[in-house]
């Protein structure tokens, strides 16, 4: 029941009801906020985060199997991971947008069992929780890293092991691997990759123009390389002061899922 006053009064009702929606719809913004904020989902931390502060010069973005499975036309109910390990290891993997817009972040994973050497490595995780809430995001704009073990001090390189994403089923063969990263001002970048024995392997790439936080990506044809230790190298230069950037990444090639 409304004061008598209020009662009597169009224009205090008015604002009243109007105060009453603004507070339900900000409530229920907040609200949704916090369910996509960046936090404990129970087997992983996932959300969306602040901006981060500028990173490395050369900053790994996502070390990825070429593999692009048909989607429907709505977004699937989960995603997967799924890498390869030469030998029992510890692994740090982290799924980002590749150009970001949400700021969004998967880590800190907990899976059901320990990784363990071969393709069994798989975690699956809902869509539902955060990513089918953020509008213009799908799984063609995210990036996966997984690196093995902490950088070896002595060489400054790296491992990691290159990870398919899909949601219903994984290639049968690798024949390609797509490497991401970024930099903090203008630079020119060449990627190539050398394998066992330190022989080149295959054609390299150069980007005469890397803009600032601005992700390339070099694509790797791994068709006719042989199983083995494989190394990416990244060599150039910033445009703006001419100073060498330079960053080296080691990864096993197994090109059947076994």
């Amino acid at each position: 029941m409304l004061p008598r006053w209020l009662s009597h009064n169009r224009n205090a009702h008015g604002a009243l009801w109007i105060a009453c929606a603004l507070l339900v719809w900000v409530s229920s913004t907040l609200g949704r906020g916090q369910d996509l904020a960046y936090r404990d989902r129970g087997d992983r931390y996932e959300g969306t985060l602040a901006a981060p502060i500028a990173g490395d010069d050369i900053e790994l973005i996502a070390v990825m199997v070429d593999y692009r499975e048909k989607q429907g036309p709505r977004p699937p109910d989960s995603l997967k991971l799924r890498f390869y390990l030469p030998e029992p290891a510890e692994v740090s993997l982290t799924v980002r947008e590749l150009d970001p817009i949400h700021y969004y972040k998967m880590d800190r994973l907990r899976p059901q069992r320990p990784w363990q050497p071969g393709f069994d490595n798989i975690f699956s995780w809902p869509t539902r929780d955060v990513l089918s809430k953020l509008n213009g995001l799908s799984s063609e704009g995210l990036g996966v890293k997984a690196l093995i073990g902490h950088r070896a001090l002595e060489t400054g390189v790296d491992r990691a092991a290159p990870v398919i994403l899909y949601h219903s089923q994984p290639p049968e063969r690798i024949n390609a691997y797509r490497f991401t990263v970024k930099t903090s001002e203008r630079a020119y970048l060449k990627f190539s990759v050398f394998g066992p024995g330190s022989a080149a392997a295959g054609k390299g790439q150069k980007f005469d123009d890397v803009r600032p936080n601005t992700p390339v990506s070099f694509r790797w044809d791994a068709t006719s390389a042989v199983p083995g230790e494989y190394r990416l190298v990244v060599k150039g230069y910033s445009r703006e002061t001419s100073d060498p950037l330079s960053q080296t990444l080691s990864f096993y090639h197994q090109p059947v899922l076994k």
